[in-house]
């Protein structure tokens, strides 16, 4: 079920039993999206259409627009007329519970009707059943594209850009507790087939992802900063290290990154890939 992004009178018909609510709004569309979503969530504002949806199911309703009202403060008289000309009041004709059209339009709340409202908000959760019938509403579901033209053009602009960019750059890094716990949440996930095929179609282009090209000075400029350090070289490291050198000098002096360094010498502790610590003896 879609509608037009229009101003105008809708209704929801039950094609089972034939009743209707009537209803009114400046964007039939994105009203109709949160009838959807209300009803969806189990927590819509008329336990008559609630009732009615839980019973027949989704299936059972469609969703129409009934009249175009260009001139917005005509939209609640229009749909006034409509509710008394269907009798929809009456429960085995219709939905609606008042016999007068309402509508928010034009409507100023002051600033503690709207904190009011913003502290109701504070803490309400979902249902995990609410969740699922979001997401099921929303697959298959693709944008329009004036949508997609209307998404683009309220894109950042370059300045707003740059300085999300440095705001992120002065972030510190993540501490060894939430690298811990972002391991573990990733730990046993598995994507399926279709999940990485279009990871990969969306990285194709990308300058930092698949679809980029090394140049050969490049990749053998990365081969020299990951070379494996021999144990004799891991063990003057590790010499040269107690004795005070620091990393930026050996690095200069064995020609390799700071963290193949690091890793060697982690390594040489752990005993791991051949590494070991100097013998004190000698």
């Amino acid at each position: 079920m879609d509608a037009p992004a229009v101003s105008g009178i809708y209704r929801i018909r039950n094609t089972v039993n034939g009743k209707v609510y009537i209803g009114s709004a400046v964007n039939i569309r994105r009203r109709f999206r949160d009838h959807l979503r209300e009803l969806h969530a189990g927590t819509h504002c008329n336990p008559r259409l609630q009732k009615s949806w839980a019973k027949h199911g989704e299936q059972a309703f469609c969703f129409e627009v009934v009249q175009i009202v260009e001139q917005k403060e005509l939209l609640t008289s229009i749909e006034t007329e409509h509710i008394a000309t269907g009798r929809l009041t009456d429960p085995c004709r219709g939905y609606n519970i008042c016999s007068t059209g309402r509508s928010a339009l034009g409507l100023k709340r002051s600033d503690e009707t709207r904190q009011k409202m913003s502290r109701w908000q504070i803490g309400r959760k979902m249902s995990d059943e609410a969740r699922r019938k979001m997401t099921l509403s929303r697959i298959g579901r693709k944008l329009k594209p004036d949508h997609v033209a209307k998404l683009r053009a309220k894109r950042q602009s370059p300045e707003a850009r740059a300085k999300i960019s440095e705001a992120l750059r002065k972030r510190p890094p993540p501490s060894e507790e939430t690298r811990r716990k972002l391991s573990e949440s990733n730990k046993g996930k598995k994507r399926s087939e279709e999940s990485r095929r279009l990871m990969a179609e969306k990285a194709k282009g990308n300058r930092s992802a698949l679809g980029h090209r090394l140049s050969d000075e490049a990749k053998a400029a990365i081969s020299e900063s990951q070379r494996k350090l021999s144990n004799h070289q891991v063990a003057e490291i590790i010499e040269k290290r107690l004795s005070g050198r620091t990393f930026k000098s050996l690095v200069e002096e064995y020609g390799c990154s700071v963290s193949t360094i690091r890793t060697a010498i982690r390594n040489a502790k752990e005993g791991r890939y051949g590494y070991s610590l100097p013998d004190p003896g000698n």
